[in-house]
């Protein structure tokens, strides 16, 4: 698969139909059918495919449909690939749904802009968060804007190819006697074997069948063992159980002919479609609503800056592992950005929730920082743009929450920018939007836009400035605070010295002093050296064994001040490591700090930074 494909499944809950959205650039379908009525939309380039002896193309916006049992293949059509949604719905169900007979497609290919639309808001029932009726009902009227599609009823024994030859004559026959010695072979079949059930050549048995059915025998019997290793998988046989029971060779010759008929190995299919266990392990973790989003947050969330890049590599795997502990935590919160790697954060995200849907986690982007920092570029076209690049990594038609990327300080004055994002909002692009700020003077404009849901802010033991106007002026307006750097990059974990080096492809290292962005994302803008000093002062605060607290970290203590402060609504500590993750969600579980801490931590910036930060930013 090559790096910018990628594809994801799911099974629907209580009821017989599967989803799947997918780009694919070199990815090519091997020719093969489904059991289901298949009914896919376009979204991105477009895709070539023979169906029914015609080639046909599917371009952004148009649907496909394939009957049960319709062979077809696939490919992209244009250089960058092709996006696309597909659903599964099996026979009985869909007759159940349009309450008549069984329809017949006789074109592969519709254009119909509204059935488009449902197509695509029905896969969004499916694989997200809508109940078991909104998908029902979903489901009924989009299944009934598609049967008005179909030029004819089902066949009394079932869809030849359109240019097959007619029933009950010598070559149909000849096709159903291969079929029924296909149907109960165990092993691989022979030529021979064939013209011997068929009473006839070679040649004329692999002609009759091909035309009959549209695939080759070799195909078919390869099929009908997918098919069997699909349902076993389905009842939690292994891969490599389900391989040598359905009649491959080993694992490895079932993945790849696995892949080349659904696009997916048989584990991630399997991982789909088996019921899911519920990750989040701590729900006793506090909520709390994020302002005029009016969804529940966990205090600690995740921030995901680390899993894109500047911050070293971190390895897909290990970052789906970061992923994984931060949900078993109680973390309900992501936040990313389109900058973050170019997307890889996003696309991690994605390829996480696709294979743990319904964990109930909310996921903020940013955008803006693709470009140069002018206003010019903060418009209705380029928000667009940008937010269908996020969907796509992301794997969701509708965003949680975007956030305009620490714009110039001119777009918070501009009208025209807040009406661009209410429109993404009245598009249905995204559920809501907010502003990530450098500065307070920043923050305090955006509160006072009315559509603004949410500030993300710096925030920490080191950077107070937000406490004097931004929070009570957020909460008083119902927005909510997003703090970021909660740990001054790392500072208050106590663990950097003066003397600590960091990798080149570190921001710590390549924006020390503001070369790259602005400074205050890197140790706050404190400094390393004051800043470690202040830090080791800070730690022994909680290491000394004279304070009386329990135990906990610097680090998980720098979190636990953060969330005590009022108005604050989550804290966004990154982790390049599962026990990262894990302990920052244990400081949800600390005491707040007395008024003696409190008052050493208030201590410590007046003698390091008062004077030199609280005035900057």
């Amino acid at each position: 698969m090559a790096d910018d494909d990628w594809a994801w499944y799911w099974r629907a809950d209580n009821v017989p139909v599967e989803a799947m959205h997918a780009h694919f650039t070199s990815h090519v379908y091997h020719r093969h059918s489904h059991e289901s009525y298949s009914f896919g939309v376009t979204e991105t380039g477009a895709q070539a495919f023979t169906c029914r002896n015609g080639r046909h193309v599917s371009g952004r916006g148009m649907v496909m449909a394939f009957n049960p049992d319709d062979p077809h293949d696939g490919h992209a059509a244009v250089d960058g690939g092709f996006t696309y949604r597909m659903v599964h719905i099996w026979p009985e169900f869909f007759a159940s749904l349009t309450g008549s007979e069984l329809p017949l497609f006789r074109s592969p290919v519709i254009e119909d802009p509204a059935t488009a639309a449902s197509v695509r808001r029905l896969h969004r029932a499916l694989t997200g968060g809508a109940s078991e009726l909104e998908r029902y009902e979903r489901l009924t009227v989009t299944a009934r804007l598609l049967a008005g599609h179909a030029s004819g009823r089902e066949p009394a024994d079932g869809w030849p190819p359109d240019s097959g030859p007619a029933r009950n004559t010598p070559d149909r026959r000849v096709a159903a006697r291969i079929r029924d010695l296909i149907h109960e072979a165990t092993a691989d079949l022979t030529a021979d074997d064939l013209a011997v059930a068929a009473g006839c050549s070679r040649f004329a048995a692999y002609r009759a069948f091909s035309r009959a059915y549209g695939l080759a025998p070799s195909d078919y019997q390869r099929q009908l063992r997918i098919r069997s290793a699909r349902r076993m998988l389905s009842d939690g046989v292994s891969p490599a159980l389900a391989a040598i029971e359905a009649g491959f060779a080993d694992q490895a010759h079932l993945n790849r002919w696995f892949r080349r008929c659904y696009g997916v190995t048989p584990g991630a299919y399997q991982a789909a479609v088996l019921p899911r266990r519920a990750l989040v392990g701590s729900r006793t973790m506090e909520q709390r609503v994020l302002g005029r989003t009016g969804r529940p947050v966990s205090v600690i969330g995740l921030g995901t800056w680390q899993l894109g890049a500047d911050w070293g590599n971190v390895a897909e795997s290990d970052a789906m592992e970061v992923l994984r502990a931060a949900v078993e935590s109680g973390v309900t919160f992501f936040d990313t950005a389109d900058v973050y790697g170019d997307g890889r954060s996003e696309r991690v995200i994605g390829r996480f929730l696709a294979g743990n849907a319904g964990q109930g986690i909310m996921v903020a982007t940013k955008m803006g920082r693709r470009v140069e920092q002018v206003p010019e570029h903060y418009t209705l076209e380029n928000f667009r743009a940008w937010t269908d690049r996020s969907r796509v990594n992301l794997g969701t038609d509708r965003l949680d929450l975007v956030q305009l990327h620490c714009p110039p300080t001119a777009v918070f004055a501009s009208d025209a920018v807040f009406d661009a994002l209410d429109t993404l909002v009245s598009e249905d692009r995204i559920a809501a939007y907010g502003v990530s700020v450098e500065t307070c003077e920043q923050a305090l404009t955006a509160i006072a836009r009315p559509g603004v849901a949410s500030v993300q802010i710096i925030l920490n033991a080191f950077r107070r400035k937000p406490l004097d106007q931004v929070l009570p002026a957020a909460a008083a307006a119902g927005v909510g605070i997003i703090a970021r750097v909660p740990l001054a990059s790392g500072l208050l974990s106590g663990r950097y010295t003066r003397d600590t080096t960091f990798a080149s492809d570190d921001h710590r290292s390549y924006n020390a002093r503001g070369e790259a962005f602005d400074v205050g994302e890197t140790f706050s803008g404190v400094g390393l050296e004051a800043g470690a000093d202040a830090a080791a002062e800070f730690a022994a605060l909680f290491n000394s064994g004279t304070s009386g607290l329990p135990g906990g970290t610097p680090a998980q203590w720098a979190l636990r001040w953060v969330i005590q402060q009022p108005g604050v609504t989550t804290v966004i500590p990154g982790a390049r490591s599962t026990s990262q993750a894990r302990q920052n969600a244990e400081a949800a579980n600390l005491p707040p700090l007395p008024q003696a801490e409190l008052a050493a931590i208030e201590g410590l910036y007046d003698k390091y930074f008062r004077a030199t930060v609280h005035h900057r930013w």
